[in-house]
């Protein structure tokens, strides 16, 4: 990810600048995520990507002693010190929308590159993850073959693997709650396939939006439901799941 993160730490007359890509953060913008530099380790509280500029959290910096007195600074006995630090996103580089294609034509489309790539597990399988194209909101995950890939990739939208059935799941043939498929993405590994797709109706055999609507927040961290059933799941999904 290509996000920046700037933070600023006072100690005595001591100030340091520190501006590291996003992906060296250890998820900098989630609550308690700490970043590790040479001498230094910051925690950086909760920020909220949506805003240009954050002034919260807490910076721990910890340094060896001589460090710090050779730039003139008296070292701390505890070597630590708590300071306020100040936080701005700079806004990342993305794919633009406009480049990846409106309609997917993939007929006569070359699917052996993708699928040697992929590393399926002991059953022939991968799992795939469900992403609305446009809002980025997970929608579910489920299996892929090599077929369900091919098939996926020529006819534009998503095909799944159906581990009870055995067989093709072509999302939606039944409930008419298909997935136009919009991008197609393989990880770093090559163990996960990311489907950008637009969700018509909803994705979940519940009836709900996206298959990811049990939450697990604090304090109490107990089960809570973010998500209301906005289609009956007994007439959607009496056979498409």
């Amino acid at each position: 990810m290509s996000i920046l993160v700037r933070f600023e730490m006072r100690t005595g007359s001591l100030t340091s600048k520190t501006r590291m890509p996003f992906n060296r953060c250890s998820q900098a913008l989630l609550p308690g995520a700490m970043h590790r530099s040479a001498g230094s380790i910051a925690w950086l509280g909760p920020l909220v990507p949506t805003q240009v500029s954050h002034r919260r959290g807490i910076l721990r910096y910890e340094s060896q002693k001589s460090g710090l007195e050779k730039r003139g600074v008296k070292a701390l006995k505890t070597k630590r010190s708590m300071a306020p630090f100040s936080a701005q996103l700079e806004t990342p580089k993305q794919q633009s929308m406009a480049e990846i294609p409106v309609t997917w034509r993939g007929e006569g489309m070359q699917t052996d590159s993708l699928v040697s790539q992929v590393k399926f597990n002991d059953a022939g399988l991968v799992p795939a993850i469900a992403q609305q194209w446009d809002t980025g909101e997970v929608l579910l995950m489920a299996w892929m073959s090599a077929e369900s890939i091919r098939e996926t990739m020529r006819g534009g939208r998503a095909v799944y693997y159906s581990r009870s059935r055995k067989e093709l799941w072509r999302k939606g043939d039944t409930s008419g709650q298909i997935q136009v498929l919009r991008d197609i993405l393989l990880d770093c590994d090559g163990d996960t396939v990311l489907l950008k797709v637009d969700q018509l109706g909803v994705a979940c055999h519940t009836g709900r939006r996206s298959c990811f609507y049990t939450a697990f927040r604090p304090p109490s961290g107990e089960t809570t439901i973010i998500a209301d059933v906005i289609m009956d799941p007994k007439e959607l999904y009496k056979k498409d799941n």
